[in-house]
């Protein structure tokens, strides 16, 4: 029997998987079948403070403080457009989560016997002592009375050295946001989401020129595109649906935007919980 089995390798799941190991858990199976449009590809990893004001300090402080720990996040100084202020803000890089090791394996369902949970997936059953279902906007599949809404984006990697990192407010609560990825290229986005069959070709372009206007470095692209789970969080000070679905299985998804905290404050929930 395994110590744990976490379904889904984008940053809620990296996290929680790197969290349980870092309290001794040895054998965490971290499953994942990299389907497209996976939410985390096209994330910029920011942490702003404005976008989780909801949350008590006393649960997002150590929430940072663990994303700290466990992915070397650091804060960055932005730019404001318009203006001669900047701005701190948290970064996680999410080329490391991109990166973290995982097992390709694609989950058919999952149960629970004498109250442990069983995960079958490829041609193998696996018991754990310790279920997290992470998939972002595929929860459904496996638990269909968690509805879960996906609403897709886009953001861009661009071939350039941008002079600073900037914030610029083009909307109520949207912003285009862009940093320096590698030394040759940078990120940028707009925060745009909106539901799938409503996305065009024309969206993207609209997106894309969006971003250009404010970076004015243009280079070479590349487009990410992602969905972003939406559903109803068990508290309104919650970043995310955090759920208990059984004994010793939970459930972590619908943070929107406010990916990169609720990853942390979940991890720091479940940790609480359960070791």
């Amino acid at each position: 029997m395994r110590d744990a089995i976490v379904i889904g390798a984008g940053i809620m799941g990296t996290t929680i998987t790197r969290a349980l190991k870092r309290q001794g858990l040895k054998d965490v199976l971290l499953l994942d079948d990299k389907r497209p449009l996976a939410g985390t590809g096209p994330s910029g990893g920011h942490l702003r403070p404005a976008w989780f004001r909801q949350i008590p300090t006393e649960q997002s402080e150590p929430a940072i403080e663990l994303l700290e720990q466990l992915w070397g996040m650091k804060q960055e100084e932005y730019w404001v457009t318009g203006s001669d202020r900047f701005e701190n803000m948290w970064r996680l890089d999410t080329d490391l989560v991109l990166a973290e090791p995982y097992t390709a394996g694609t989950v058919s369902s999952i149960a629970h016997i004498k109250n442990y949970p069983i995960v079958y997936w490829n041609n193998n059953e696996d018991r754990c002592r310790l279920l997290i279902v992470a998939t972002g906007a595929w929860v459904s599949e496996l638990i269909p009375y968690i509805p879960v809404v996906g609403k897709q984006g886009v953001s861009f990697r661009i071939q350039g050295v941008l002079p600073k990192k900037i914030i610029h407010q083009w909307a109520p609560y949207k912003q285009v946001v862009s940093h320096q990825q590698t030394p040759t290229q940078y990120w940028v986005g707009d925060g745009s989401a909106i539901l799938r069959k409503n996305w065009t070709d024309q969206r993207t372009q609209q997106c894309l020129d969006r971003c250009l206007n404010v970076t004015q470095v243009r280079g070479k692209i590349e487009k990410r595109f992602g969905l972003r789970p939406y559903c109803t969080p068990l508290s309104p000070e919650d970043p995310c649906l955090l759920k208990q679905i059984g004994p010793r299985a939970w459930v972590a998804t619908g943070a929107g935007k406010s990916g990169t905290i609720a990853a942390g404050w979940a991890a720091k929930r479940i940790i609480d919980a359960t070791t």
